[in-house]
């Protein structure tokens, strides 16, 4: 076989499996998003009906992070027993059920628990789904394909707001019930949906794949094999942490996440409000538009940074270089003397985080490809982004407490960022000399 014909059996491939398997775990990723943050859409009238103060919300939204914790590593352990694809489409099955039974929750302690259980159901989503793509991709087309899937997180936050205020506005008490109640059934519902069919549509094992025939196979086997055989780095060792044992490396890519999903979080959670500070004018509809701008950013972000960490074998330095576009954002937002200015540094931090954010485990998964040890790494490394949750989003409220203003939060979501882009350029030394597809 010539070099352009391995060439062209490996976009082929590629492109099947973009196909057949990024957009539907895009939709997966997207309906857990969703799931996830939907509760900030219903507060406003979920909160008047059922009586929650702002301690009584804000306890329950962070009891999700707990279970979400302490479930990383059970779902890694259901996924070696049962394989990756059923462990998947069982937890989003579960989670559609529990995001139904949250739209007939009748008291603050069935809030509490329905968020202890949506936790739970959706705790190993992330190690569960990075252990499935790393037995599919090949390591030349992991950054596209990530980039591609993981464009549901942007797009939950652009999509997220109207769709959920739609079915609050359409079924607002239909049958008896309020709008808010609606929202949970009905996204519920399609979520249990979508997992009825990856049962049938997220194939286990390649030779389960009926879109791949069997040169095509052949093919995606001896592509990951030599990606499971390749050494742990590539080129010259570090002198720093690309030395370091692997019990080590992974406590660097841990601290590397936790930094990574504090910034996200915070982005998250509070964008809305900072916007709302930089123009207290606008409307609702308004701030919902300012708001999908940032993430608009981050799309792209994520689908250019995709491309060039499938041209590059140096992954760290292009993730730590979109870790720091983040901080820089932030920076900007922090010290901008106009609101204008400090509008453009959001934008430019939501770049920073499409680029870096999802992308980043690409470089575990990469080095662990074809590990025994690989599901317990992942665990760990979500895990301590599932920490940086409950602590970064109560650690903002605190310092928005304390201040009366977000620029000091702001400044230390930047700190975060710089410490975790340090981290990552420092243990992603001597990867190697770049590499052209």
């Amino acid at each position: 076989m010539t070099i352009v014909d391995v060439q062209e059996r490996e976009e082929k491939v590629s492109r099947l499996i973009i196909q057949k398997i990024a957009y539907f775990l895009g939709i997966i990723l997207f309906l857990s998003t969703l799931d996830r943050v939907s509760v900030s859409f219903a507060a406003k009238t979920m909160n008047v009906e059922m009586g929650f103060n702002p301690e009584i919300y804000g306890f329950g939204v962070g009891l999700f992070f707990i279970t979400y914790m302490l479930f990383q590593m059970p779902g890694v352990i259901l996924a070696k027993r049962k394989g990756p694809a059923w462990t998947l489409a069982m937890m989003t099955v579960m989670w559609g059920i529990v995001t139904v039974a949250t739209g007939f929750m009748w008291n603050k302690n069935s809030f509490y628990i329905f968020r202890l259980l949506l936790g739970m159901m959706e705790g190993s989503i992330a190690p569960v789904l990075v252990l499935y793509i790393s037995r599919w991709v090949p390591t030349s087309v992991f950054g596209r394909f990530q980039s591609r899937s993981s464009l549901a997180l942007p797009a939950s936050f652009i999509l997220g707001g109207p769709i959920s205020g739609w079915l609050i506005t359409q079924f607002g008490d239909l049958g008896g019930l309020a709008g808010w109640r609606w929202m949970f059934i009905i996204e519920g519902l399609a979520t249990i949906l979508v997992g009825i069919l990856a049962f049938r549509l997220l194939p286990e094992r390649i030779e389960d794949a009926k879109w791949l025939n069997a040169e095509d196979g052949a093919w995606l086997v001896q592509a990951l094999a030599r990606g499971a055989d390749a050494p742990p780095s590539h080129g010259a060792k570090s002198p720093y942490l690309g030395n370091l044992k692997p019990g080590l490396m992974l406590l660097s890519w841990s601290a590397i996440f936790f930094c990574l999903c504090m910034g996200f979080y915070g982005f998250m959670y509070w964008l809305p409000q900072v916007i709302q500070m930089l123009a207290p004018d606008s409307s609702s509809l308004q701030l919902m538009g300012l708001s999908a701008v940032p993430w608009c950013a981050a799309t792209i972000g994520m689908l250019a940074n995709g491309k060039l960490l499938d041209r590059t074998i140096h992954r760290s330095l292009h993730v730590g270089g979109a870790t720091f576009i983040a901080a820089a954002g932030l920076l900007i937002a922090g010290v901008a003397p106009n609101p204008i200015v400090a509008f453009a540094g959001l934008v430019i931090c939501g770049l920073g985080i499409g680029g870096s954010q999802t992308l980043f485990f690409s470089i575990p998964a990469d080095k662990l490809r074809g590990r025994p040890s690989a599901g317990f790494a992942f665990a760990c490394i979500t895990l301590a982004g599932g920490l940086s949750g409950l602590v970064g989003a109560n650690l903002i409220g605190v310092m928005r407490q304390a201040t009366g203003s977000f620029t000091s939060a702001i400044f230390m979501l930047a700190t975060v960022y710089m410490i975790g882009c340090l981290i990552m350029i420092v243990s992603g030394r001597g990867e190697g000399r770049s590499r052209r597809c």
